[in-house]
């Protein structure tokens, strides 16, 4: 049931001078029971025409939270409004894309407290925020070269400073300088790739040999490893390795 102007006028005192009539109330209260947005978005429908004026986003709560506590509207749910079911329809054509992409600020992240995957709770937008961009967090935030300015949610004030923060993510491979894993890492994926190039039209026969040498090659690691171990021990103790 729409909000009557005799309803307004009873709960709302309303000075000479006051931008805000019973008219306009009722518009916001009606904007806000139809669920065309919270706060914010009724906001900017207030600038657009037939109502052409502006108003801070505290005046509109503050209306709107006083109507429900008089019980004269009900509470929407965030997840009701048409502002946010509008963004959450997807389909085949058109899916959600979440990590690495620039999206703008919603609503919902002023006003919605965010849980990430490892139970650790995310801060709400800051009232500058424009646009944000999603990022993959690290599995391990202690030995990770990946900065945290690209960890998780990240909230920029413009697209440019967005697109540029993206594309440094996405051109940068972050690899500590000097990482003396980076080269053990590379000589394993070239011997993979090696075998798996061989292998690829070997008969049955010749792939169970070249595993057996694998195996091989494997046991003589181990072999020379654990005769360097017990050469440097043996050394230390002043003996030597028969």
């Amino acid at each position: 049931m729409a909000v009557t102007i005799e309803q307004v006028n009873k709960l709302f005192t309303i000075g000479e001078r006051s931008r805000l009539t019973p008219e306009l109330i009722k518009s916001i209260l009606d904007l806000y029971s139809k669920k065309e947005g919270g706060p914010d978005a009724i906001v900017e429908i207030l600038k657009k025409p037939p109502y052409n004026t502006k108003f801070n986003k505290s005046i509109i709560q503050r209306t709107v939270n006083r109507a429900i506590k008089a019980k004269i509207i009900e509470r929407v749910p965030v997840k009701e409004m048409k502002t946010i079911v509008a963004q959450t329809i997807y389909t085949a054509e058109n899916p959600r894309e979440i990590y690495n992409t620039v999206r703008e600020v919603t609503e919902t992240d002023f006003i919605t407290t965010q849980k990430s995957k490892t139970g650790k709770r995310l801060s709400r937008a800051p009232s500058w925020a424009k646009y944000k961009v999603v990022y993959a967090t690290p599995e391990n935030l202690e030995t990770t070269a990946i900065p945290k300015k690209f960890h998780g949610i990240q909230y920029y004030k413009t697209k440019q400073i967005a697109d540029a923060a993206l594309k440094e993510r996405l051109t940068t491979s972050f690899i500590p300088v000097g990482d003396p894993k980076l080269s053990r890492i590379k000589r394993q994926r070239t011997r993979a790739e090696n075998v798996k190039e061989v292998t690829k039209l070997s008969s049955e026969a010749d792939k169970a040999n070249i595993k057996a040498i694998q195996g091989g090659i494997a046991e003589i690691n181990k072999y020379f490893k654990n005769l360097k171990n017990k050469g440097a021990i043996l050394g230390h103790l002043g003996g030597s390795v028969n």
